[in-house]
């Protein structure tokens, strides 16, 4: 699995800011839903 994710190098793309926060704060936010 790991030589293939070193075959992946070159094509990846930075994740948007909004779409971390949506599920860091769907985990750690005010309103957590996650893991009940």
């Amino acid at each position: 699995m790991a030589y293939h994710t070193l075959l992946l190098k070159g094509n990846d793309h930075p994740i948007d800011q909004h779409l971390l926060d949506k599920h860091y704060q769907r985990k750690h936010g005010k309103n957590a839903y996650y893991g009940q």
